[in-house]
């Protein structure tokens, strides 16, 4: 609510422009864009107080920003501007949302049964995507063998240690977010080791 500031501005705006019997014309304002609260918010109007409030419901982490008043009348302008800010949601104003994208798909891969297989990707989105990892159609974790290796923001590798011929197979990954989804798969090879006579 911006009850303290609009209050303000109701009391300027009386004393400064406001004629007998005249009422004033609103404006609101969101980072510099007129937007119209009555979509999202209410607009409280309190003759007997004398104040205006801009009451927010079900905040969410886009509605913070500067919040700004534009009173008008026959003879001038007054504003008031207020912040809002979102407790815990300052990250998700940092950039423009952008869907998942893989700058680095999976290849196929070979390894010799008993060594290490690496199998590396890279993904970019804003919010961060969620990456999840199937083999054959199932949820890879870590744990075991296991590993998932995140060398930076957008790099990240799954390792398995002392291959086996069970793991040879798809690998798939779904990176998604808010925005969208993206897939991409690659095959492991696993090489038996020679016989000897």
């Amino acid at each position: 609510s911006l009850d303290p500031d609009e209050k303000n501005l109701w009391k300027s705006l009386e004393e400064r422009v406001l004629q007998p019997g005249e009422q004033p014309d609103f404006s609101w304002f969101k980072d510099g864009e007129e937007f119209d609260p009555g979509e999202r918010f209410r607009v409280l109007l309190k003759d007997d107080e004398d104040s205006l409030a801009l009451v927010f419901q079900h905040v969410k982490p886009e509605d913070a920003g500067l919040y700004t008043c534009v009173a008008s009348t026959s003879t001038g302008k007054i504003s008031c501007s207020a912040e809002l800010t979102v407790q815990g949601a300052v990250h998700h104003l940092l950039r423009e949302p952008e869907p998942p994208s893989f700058t680095l798909d999976l290849t196929d891969t070979e390894v010799s049964m008993g060594g290490s297989a690496m199998l590396d990707l890279k993904v970019t989105g804003y919010p961060k995507p969620r990456v999840t990892w199937y083999k054959d159609g199932k949820e890879v974790t870590a744990g075991g063998r296991f590993r998932f290796l995140y060398e930076d923001e957008e790099s990240i590798s799954l390792i398995i240690k002392n291959v086996e011929m069970g793991d040879a197979g798809k690998y798939t990954v779904v990176a998604q977010n808010d925005l969208g989804e993206v897939t991409t798969e690659g095959s492991l090879f696993v090489r038996a080791p020679p016989k000897f006579k």
